[in-house]
């Protein structure tokens, strides 16, 4: 997953039957975001978690 035009990519983590994200729950690699995501998604693929690439999603503070 490459960055565009120098913006880095927002994921979100939604609980179980809500429609937005909190804010807390929202976050950025910093560093290697390829290799995070590389782990993220190994992580859900091992504990059976769906991962949805959204381009927005909804969000509260």
């Amino acid at each position: 997953m490459k960055s565009i035009r120098g913006k880095k990519y927002v994921l979100g983590i939604k609980p179980k039957n809500k429609m937005m994200v909190p804010i807390y729950w929202c976050f950025q690699f910093h560093l290697d975001e390829d290799k995070g995501m590389e782990e993220l998604t190994g992580w859900a693929q091992y504990n059976h978690i769906p991962v949805i690439y959204k381009k927005k999603f909804g969000r509260w503070f």
